[in-house]
């Protein structure tokens, strides 16, 4: 590199930067919250018999996804939920319980499918408790190991046919 193209290349960094930082400012963060997050203020909502809206509650704090419960498998709370999603420019992962045998499988396939209808871009399932507090002896621990095992074998077809993710979550 010769000393003109090194000059030319470090007078041109400041507006390279500059442009990166106001896309940046202008761009929203990609976060998203959880019921969990919001236990405080959901309590304080029941308490006062006021509804607690997350997915409102996250936009309001300028949040791009949300991840929360099935409303419910009622056609018309399905659509409204996506109608108020897709408005809100939110990414929705929504919790269905795993199926935990095979005569589960049924109910899981029509959850995925009101969560599709949701506009769900992922799943979300909760394995286990914490394990420390949950398991006082290494069998117990396999033994619940190998149901999610199972539950996330069961669930996979399903799952595939629907086109949807699923995130695990272990602690």
């Amino acid at each position: 590199m010769t000393r003109r193209q090194l000059l030319s290349t470090a007078v041109s960094a400041p507006a390279l930067f500059s442009t990166a930082k106001k896309l940046s400012a202008d761009s929203k963060p990609v976060l998203g919250g959880a019921p969990t997050a919001f236990s405080l203020r959901m309590r304080a909502a029941r308490q006062e018999n006021k509804p607690f809206d997350i997915l409102e509650h996250c936009h309001q704090l300028g949040l791009t996804g949300v991840e929360t419960m099935l409303p419910s498998k009622d056609p018309a709370a399905i659509k409204a939920f996506r109608q108020k999603a897709e408005q809100l420019n939110l990414r929705v992962i929504l919790n269905a319980p795993l199926p935990k045998s095979q005569t589960d499988v049924a109910a899981f396939d029509s959850a995925v499918q009101a969560c599709k209808e949701c506009g769900a871009i992922a799943l979300h399932a909760a394995m286990t408790a914490r394990r420390y507090e949950q398991f006082d002896n290494f069998p117990a621990f396999k033994k619940n190991f190998e149901q999610n095992q199972l539950s996330v074998s069961l669930a996979e077809p399903i799952l595939r046919k629907h086109r949807i993710r699923l995130a695990v979550e272990n602690h």
